[in-house]
C-alpha cells in the first residue's frame, strides 16, 4: 500500500451565539436563515389579520434584504401570504436624487408593490425632498393605525437589515428623538445622506423587529453591536443598530454561522 500524504483533522466550525439585546436565531446558512425569518413572518402575518383583520408591515429598502423579498415572493410556501390584506410601509427613504441606488422605495416597489399584488392604495412611500415630508408619513401612520383599540395601534412587523457599519433602518445613536415622534428627518452625517424615516421610539413599540445579519460581511458589525450594547451608554459607539430596544415588543436578531465567531475551543476560535 502506497504511503500518501497524512489526513488532516479538522475541527468542525460551532458558533458561538452573539448576546445581543432581544432574542437571537441562528442558522448554518443563508438559506436556512432566510427560510427562518420569512415562517415567522408569514406565521406573524396571518395571526394579525385573523386578530386585527390587517397586518401593518414596514420594510427597510436595503440591498442586503433583496434575497429575503424575493423569497417571499416567490417561493410556492408563501404563495399565501395576506397581501391583500397588508398595508406596506417603508422605514425610511434617504434625500438623494431618485435616480441614485441608494433610494430605498423603487427597490420595495419594483419588488414588492408591482409582484405581490398588494393594492396600490396600501403601499406608503416617504417624500424626503419636501419640507414636511415627515409630518405628513406620520399623519398617514396616525390614520391607518389610529382605528385600532388603544395598545395596538402600532406596527406588526418591522424588517431590517444589519448594515456592515452598524446601522439599521437609517437609526442614529445616541438617539435624541422625542418619543412622541413617529416620523422625523435625520441630518446626513458619517458618511451616509440625511433621511426621512421613523423614529427609533415608533419602531421599538412595534410587535415584532426583524433584524436580518446574516453573511460574513456583518460578522464585524454583530460583534461590534453586542460589545456595546453591553457597555454604558457613555462609552459605546456610534451604531445605528444601538437604537434599537423594544418596548412592550419583540427585538429578533437572525444571525448565520457566517456571521458569528466561533465558540470557545472550536475551530477559528
Amino acid at each position: 500500500m502506497a504511503d500518501g500524504p497524512p489526513f488532516e483533522l479538522t475541527t468542525p466550525f460551532r458558533p458561538r451565539k452573539p448576546r445581543l439585546r432581544g432574542e437571537v436565531v441562528v442558522r448554518e446558512d443563508g438559506d436556512g436563515l432566510i427560510d427562518a425569518l420569512l415562517a415567522d413572518l408569514f406565521i406573524h402575518a396571518g395571526n394579525c389579520v385573523r386578530v386585527f383583520g390587517d397586518f401593518q408591515f414596514a420594510v427597510a429598502g436595503d440591498s442586503a434584504l433583496e434575497p429575503v423579498l424575493r423569497r417571499l415572493l416567490y417561493d410556492p410556501g408563501y404563495r399565501e401570504f395576506p397581501w391583500s390584506r397588508t398595508r406596506l410601509w417603508l422605514v425610511a427613504e434617504r434625500h438623494v436624487p431618485p435616480e441614485d441606488p441608494r433610494r430605498a422605495w423603487p427597490m420595495i416597489r419594483d419588488m414588492i408593490v408591482e409582484q405581490s399584488g398588494i393594492p396600490e392604495e396600501q403601499a406608503h412611500g416617504i417624500d424626503a425632498d419636501t419640507p414636511d415630508g415627515a409630518e405628513r408619513y406620520a399623519r398617514a401612520l396616525r390614520e391607518h393605525l389610529g382605528w385600532r383599540t388603544k395598545g395596538h395601534d402600532r406596527l406588526d412587523v418591522v424588517l431590517l437589515s444589519l448594515e456592515a457599519d452598524g446601522s439599521a433602518g437609517d437609526l442614529q445613536w445616541p438617539c435624541e428623538e422625542s418619543a412622541d415622534s413617529l416620523c422625523v428627518s435625520r441630518g446626513a452625517g458619517m458618511g451616509r445622506p440625511g433621511v426621512v424615516g421613523m423614529s427609533a421610539a415608533f419602531i421599538n413599540v412595534s410587535r415584532l423587529v426583524s433584524v436580518y445579519a446574516g453573511g460574513a460581511e456583518r460578522k464585524d458589525a454583530v460583534a461590534r453591536i453586542e460589545t456595546n450594547v453591553h457597555r454604558s451608554r457613555e462609552r459605546r459607539e456610534s451604531l445605528g443598530a444601538l437604537a434599537l430596544a423594544p418596548t412592550g415588543g419583540e427585538l429578533r436578531w437572525y444571525v448565520d454561522h457566517a456571521a458569528c465567531a466561533a465558540a470557545p475551543g472550536a475551530a477559528g476560535a
